[in-house]
């Protein structure tokens, strides 16, 4: 007897609801996460944009200044701006293609962010329903037990009251025999 209090508690039952607002919390802050990702390379893409739309400016200027250069003999300008052009090309190019390749990280992650949204939303109203059910089946079984404890009780009551009625009927004998007891001196 005097080890029951060394014995380990068995653990409370897990909360059910819980286990809902933790799956829907991991999952709000990755949607949270894929959000802000999208909204990085968003801000990247601009600069992106940026810079070629400013590359393409300086390749525009040079081949305007090539031409120009051809126009007027001047062969060595020409060709030393021709070869310029072509650098910026080839940086345009390599642009574009990180432009391209931003683009499509971001549709990945605004859409993964969708997803995982949906998935938050569906989870929540999962949790609610959850909850209610949760909600109406403990008050259901706290009805029931409290219903049964009302009937045992009751049985508990009418339980004494048939002991009593046997105590009546017993103190009522012993007097019926003491009465007769008495009546059988007298006489």
């Amino acid at each position: 007897m005097a080890f029951r209090w060394f014995r380990r508690r068995p653990a409370p039952a897990p909360d059910p609801i819980a286990a809902y607002d933790d799956l829907v919390s991991d999952l709000s802050a990755e949607a949270a996460e894929l959000r802000r990702a999208a909204a990085t390379l968003l801000t990247v893409r601009a600069r992106l944009g940026r810079e070629l739309a400013g590359i393409e400016q300086v390749g525009r200027t040079l081949r305007d200044r090539a031409d120009r250069a051809r126009a007027g003999a001047d062969r060595r300008s020409a060709d030393v701006l021709s070869t310029d052009v072509e650098r910026e090309e080839r940086r345009a190019t390599a642009l574009r293609e990180e432009l391209a390749r931003t683009e499509s990280d971001v549709e990945q992650l605004e859409e993964a962010a969708r997803r995982v949204a949906g998935q938050v939303d569906q989870l929540r109203s999962e949790r609610d329903l959850a909850a209610a059910r949760f909600t109406a089946g403990t008050a259901l079984a706290s009805e029931a037990l409290r219903s049964r404890a009302d009937r045992v009780r009751r049985l508990v009551a009418v339980d004494a009251a048939r002991d009593e009625v046997e105590r009546a009927h017993a103190l009522a004998e012993v007097w019926r025999e003491d009465g007769e007891g008495s009546e059988d001196a007298k006489r």
